[in-house]
Parts: structure tokens; C-alpha cells; sequence
């Protein structure tokens, strides 16, 4: 390469890079954290029967949950804000643009709620995964489900709304009918995640089995990371919709 091909080919390759590697960052890190934090609950008796782990190894089991409990309330927030703000970019609707800001406020709203609860279930929070820390107290295990009802309820109707709405707010746009569905189909993809969630309501109850506690939300942790992929993979499918038009040859 000669005079100034040279230095065009690396910036641009540089600043891909680059821009990869901050994309990455930027959208992933907390879903990577809660994948990390649950890697460790499963070395640490995580998934295991009771029966099956020792008091030790079952102190820190719990202990990796409490955090990964945290991660994957803060995790949701930007995953349902990013699909929410590509369905702003394109609608015209005022309608449509309360709905998605009311939706993306009550995410934001349940993920501070549901963070107290965790913070605060147990004080000292260590007393959650060490009983024997002298005068610590627990309130109710229902706090914790009320809070994984709500977080999941709101998730729910994020889900469903993002899906149904983009062939509303596309079918008002001057398009070919073809690229009409095909976006309409990438956008909608939200429904997935959302029917993870749908299956993790019913794993819910799981944190009431005290007799087998590690074993039991060991499928909670399962769902909710199907939950987070599939709506990381919706937030982001719109972006990929050229590469998918000229693989598919639907444009």
C-alpha cells in the first residue's frame, strides 16, 4: 500500500477495533459480571443438593447468588433501554414515545426497588449466606419473591410491548411490504426474552424450598440468563438487519 492507502486502511481498522471493543463494554459488561458471579455459585455448591455439599461450600454458594441477584436486576435495565431507544429512533407516534419512556422509567424504578430488597433482606447483608454472625436478622424470603415477581412482571410487559409495537410504528411508514415484515420480525424478537421469563416466573417459588435452597435457584439463575441473552440478541438484531438482508436476499 502507497501514500495515504496505507494510513486509510489503519485508522479505519484501528478504530474498528476499537469501536468492537467498547460496543462490547459498554452493552455486555453487567450481563458478563452476573455469567461470572453464577460460574462461581456453580464451583461453590450452587445447583447442588443440600445434601450433596458441605456447610462451607454451601456459605459460599449462597454468597454468589446474593451478588449475582444484584447484577441481573441492573443487568435488564440496559438491555430493555436499548430496544426501547431503537423504537424511539423510528416512531412518530408522541403515543408510542410516552409508552416507551414510561416502560424504560418503571425498569429503571423496579431495578432501584429490587436492589434495596436485595441490600436489605438480611442486615448485616453477610448474615444471607453466614448465620453465624452474632445479631444478625433476615426479614421474609417473600420480599425476595414479591421483588423477582415485580422485576419479572415489568420485564414481561417491556417485552411484549417492544414486540408488538414495531409493526404498528412500521406499518405507517411508506415501505415496500417486504421490508415492512422483515423489520417488523428483527424488532419484534424481544418476545423471546420474554418467554424465558415467562418460564422463570414459575421457578420463582424455588427460594421458599429452605430443605434444598442451592438446588432450587440454581434454575432461576438458568432462566434469568436465557432472559438476558435473548434480549441482548433482540436489542442488537436491528442493527444487524442489513447483514441479514443480504445473507437472506430480502431487500
Amino acid at each position: 500500500l502507497k501514500d495515504m492507502a496505507l494510513p486509510l486502511v489503519v485508522v479505519n481498522f484501528v478504530l474498528l477495533a476499537l469501536s468492537y471493543l467498547t460496543l462490547t463494554l459498554r452493552c455486555y459488561v453487567l450481563f458478563t459480571i452476573t455469567v461470572i458471579m453464577s460460574t462461581l455459585g456453580a464451583y461453590h455448591g450452587l445447583g447442588v443438593h443440600n445434601y450433596g455439599a458441605p456447610i462451607a461450600e454451601m456459605r459460599d454458594g449462597i454468597m454468589w447468588f446474593a451478588f449475582w441477584q444484584i447484577f441481573y436486576v441492573t443487568s435488564t435495565v440496559p438491555v430493555k433501554a436499548s430496544i426501547c431507544v431503537t423504537l424511539l429512533r423510528i416512531t412518530p407516534e408522541l403515543l408510542y414515545k410516552r409508552i416507551l419512556w414510561a416502560l424504560m422509567v418503571a425498569s429503571i424504578i423496579s431495578t432501584i426497588i429490587a436492589c434495596i430488597v436485595v441490600f436489605t433482606t438480611c442486615r448485616p447483608m453477610a448474615f444471607t449466606w453466614d448465620r453465624t454472625i452474632p445479631g444478625g436478622k433476615c426479614n421474609s424470603l417473600e420480599m425476595i419473591i414479591a421483588m423477582s415477581y415485580l422485576v419479572s412482571g415489568i420485564n414481561i410487559i417491556t417485552d411484549w410491548t417492544c414486540a408488538i409495537m414495531p409493526a404498528l410504528i412500521i406499518w405507517s411508514i411508506q415501505l415496500r411490504r417486504k421490508l415492512k415484515v422483515s423489520i417488523s420480525i428483527i424488532l419484534g424478537m424481544g418476545a423471546l426474552a420474554s418467554t424465558a421469563t415467562l418460564i422463570r416466573l414459575k421457578t420463582i417459588p424455588a427460594y421458599r424450598n429452605t430443605n434444598d435452597y442451592l438446588y432450587g435457584i440454581a434454575e432461576i439463575a438458568i432462566w434469568s440468563a436465557v432472559e438476558i441473552g435473548l434480549g441482548i440478541i433482540a436489542g442488537s438484531a436491528a442493527a444487524l438487519k442489513p447483514l441479514f438482508s443480504k445473507i437472506l436476499g430480502s431487500t
